[in-house]
């Protein structure tokens, strides 16, 4: 388990827990820049904001 001690030893301790847990970050950082690219295309001018972490914005008129 990462404690909050160990969150602030550095990046490549936090890669090595994640590591034993089966997650790769590298190969996860590539997959989420490949998926922001295609999200990126579908942008409307409805749009609010660009590709963030969890939701976006879209302005309906009525």
């Amino acid at each position: 388990m990462v404690s909050e001690g160990n969150f602030y030893q550095g990046g490549e301790q936090i890669k090595e827990t994640y590591a034993k847990a089966g997650v790769n970050i590298d190969v996860a950082a590539r997959v989420k820049e490949l998926i922001g690219k295609h999200a990126r295309s579908t942008l409307r001018p409805e749009v609010l904001s660009g590709v963030g972490f969890f939701g976006g914005l879209f302005e309906f008129k009525g």
